[in-house]
């Protein structure tokens, strides 16, 4: 079509020819309360600290454009109470250092750790200084945000204090497993939000606090879209619990649960909580069948839960979201007896237990070093000071199995290779069991502890005792240059799997100078490095 017969948008004439009272005319009014971004940013800012790297060396630092280099800043935080000096980030952040540096306007202070929710990543920290302190947030409602409306972030990514910005929610509320067990709530969006950005703020249109940044999931490293931020309902409840000086407590009915193909099963209930007073009962057997094999879980006599306060239950995540938004409320549980037995209601109340206390276990951390790489399910360990017994309890806190080596005292080429070894060499490993957390996990593939246990036979480990209440210890004496295929041969356990590749391979009980006497140089070289990071 020729541009002469285009038609003619005649709300306003050319640019030039129209008046401010046409141009205002068009413009959408202001939503009463909306700020602007800049708006935003000038009223939010000066409350959001930055968390400081401890120097070495005194003298001033210069930055350096290598993302890779040491950053000046490594977390954020923000101002919760002004008059108490009080700021919240999160614990992941905080747990980094043991002196802890806020960085307040210009000026650098010292900080000391309150109190730490684990469950939601969250520390709360008192600042020493003589100095007037920055204003507190506002306090904003994330049960409000609706997904597409805009949010926006302030904090110090890589190490560049009061960045900001912005995004929209992209997701409905979200349930994952963090640092500290099951997060609930969590509010997903897509502003932009980095390795720094933890502990600050995510914020409304209004320049509110909605949630506080903990999580990216990303391949690379940095921002890809999706970030993950814990509902300031839910940080300040625990805020307000710790400034209290109580106990951080959780509502709990005393149940482990497990995801299992025929529903979502009562694995364990715990003497004298609120489902054992109920007289709720459940058990889950285990047969094997006519024709032999490997023993199957029967659920006969087994509680699964069907429906909470309503609502259709599937994950064991449900009901833990569904009591961290309840808290101390009656709960009402819709169970079915058996795969396809009788359905019933039962109302519970919920008790008040305490958190684990992650400072505790903070200390009792540092007798260990990595051996390995670890998930939710366990845990790899090597010890630089002797385990106790009270420090069991600490490190299954987060994870159903916990592996604990001796040191290694050569290195990962020197222990596969067979000119460069001692046959004798041996190297002391633990097994450690939290059972009924542990059977849930391996009945997801259909395995008991029955099995598991057999498995740990034929690797050479064997029961020790039952440490303390729920507690399994197994341990045994394994050839130094079997240690890191033993690790992968664990892993693989705790997650249901049995490890019959590593032993048709001979390198679980058998001698590995066959499969590596007659490596090249340069492959031997590789498997070091292979090994080594695997340590």
């Amino acid at each position: 079509m020729p541009s002469s017969q285009l038609p003619v948008d005649r709300t306003c004439p050319a640019p030039e020819r129209c008046s401010e009272e046409a141009l205002s005319a068009l413009r959408v009014p202001p939503v009463p309360g909306i700020l602007n971004p800049s708006e935003i940013y000038a009223l939010v800012s000066p409350s959001v600290v930055a968390m400081k790297i401890v120097e070495e060396k005194e003298g001033p630092r210069h930055r350096s454009m290598d993302l890779d280099d040491p950053l000046p800043s490594y977390g954020s935080g923000f101002v919760y109470d002004r008059e108490r000096k009080i700021i919240v980030t999160n614990w992941h952040v905080a747990e980094v250092q043991d002196k802890l540096l806020v960085e307040i306007g210009d000026e650098t202070y010292e900080a000391k750790v309150l109190g730490v929710d684990p469950r939601l990543d969250l520390a709360v920290l008192q600042v020493k200084c003589e100095r007037e302190f920055p204003p507190a947030v506002r306090i904003g409602n994330p049960l409000a945000s609706k997904v597409g409306e805009r949010v926006y972030t302030i904090g110090s990514p890589f190490g560049f204090d009061g960045t900001f910005g912005q995004g929209i929610v992209s997701g409905p509320a979200r349930t994952m497993h963090g640092p500290g067990g099951v997060m609930v709530g969590l509010v997903q969006h897509n502003a932009v939000t980095n390795p720094g950005n933890s502990g600050g703020v995510l914020l409304n249109e209004r320049g509110e606090v909605i949630a506080m940044n903990t999580i990216i999931l990303t391949k690379s490293g940095g921002h890809q879209g999706f970030a993950l931020s814990v509902p300031i309902d839910l940080v300040a409840n625990s805020v307000e619990e710790i400034l209290g000086g109580g106990q951080i407590s959780e509502p709990s009915l005393g149940l482990t649960l497990a995801e299992t193909k025929d529903g979502l099963a009562i694995v364990h209930i715990e003497a004298g909580s609120a489902a054992d007073r109920a007289g709720l009962f459940s058990e889950i057997s285990f047969e094997r069948s006519l024709m032999g094999g490997e023993e199957k879980p029967c659920f006969e006599r087994t509680a699964f839960i069907t429906h909470i306060n309503g609502k259709r239950a599937v994950q064991g995540s449900d009901l833990y979201a569904s009591l961290a938004r309840t808290g101390a409320k009656p709960v009402r549980l819709s169970l079915r007896q058996g795969a396809n037995g009788k359905a019933y209601d039962i109302e519970l109340k919920p008790d008040e237990v305490k958190v684990p206390d992650v400072m505790a276990l903070r200390e009792v951390m540092k007798k260990y070093s990595p051996a390995g790489p670890s998930c939710e399910h366990i845990r790899f360990l090597s010890e630089i000071k002797r385990t106790r017994p009270e420090d069991i309890p600490l490190l299954l806190g987060d994870a159903p199995f916990v592996v604990v080596s001796e040191p290694p005292k050569e290195s990962a080429f020197a222990r596969i290779l067979p000119f460069a070894r001692r046959s004798d060499e041996r190297t002391t490993v633990s097994f450690y069991v939290d059972r009924s957390k542990a059977l849930a996990v391996l009945l997801e593939s259909g395995k008991g502890i029955r099995w598991l246990e057999s498995q740990l036979d034929k690797l050479g480990l064997a029961k020790v005792s039952s440490t303390k209440g729920d507690i399994l210890h197994y341990s045994g004496r394994v050839p130094n240059h079997h240690v890191v295929f033993l690790s992968m041969a664990l892993s693989m356990i705790a997650h249901g799997s049995n490890p019959k590749e590593l032993e048709r391979a001979g390198l679980l009980g058998g001698d590995p100078e066959s499969l590596i006497g007659g490596l090249p140089p340069e492959v031997a070289e590789k498997l070091e490095r292979l090994l080594n990071s695997r340590r």
